[in-house]
């Protein structure tokens, strides 16, 4: 079964994105065409750099994580991000 039809009938289908696999849910309420899905789903493979750059500048996204990883680190020692790298102090 297709992306798209997968999506339609069952209002979640998995694809790959930034080159990992990635899990998109339709509202059931909004039908769209195939067309505008792969238009929206395109624009964010290709604003990647820039989706990221918004996402660190938005609600003062990296003075949380630090704040998160701070209190990690407090109680364990370290925090493994999830590739794999191990911190012992915030960003």
């Amino acid at each position: 079964m297709n992306f798209f039809k997968q999506l339609v009938e069952h209002t979640e289908a998995k694809t790959v994105i930034w080159g990992k696999e990635t899990t998109i849910t339709m509202d059931e309420a909004i039908i769209l065409p195939e067309a505008i899905v792969n238009t929206k789903l395109a624009w964010i493979e290709n604003n990647k750099e820039n989706i990221i750059q918004f996402a660190l500048e938005a609600e003062d996204f990296l003075y949380n994580f630090n704040n998160f990883i701070s209190k990690e680190i407090n109680k364990n020692g370290k925090f493994k991000l999830p590739d794999g790298t191990l911190l012992t102090e915030t960003i």
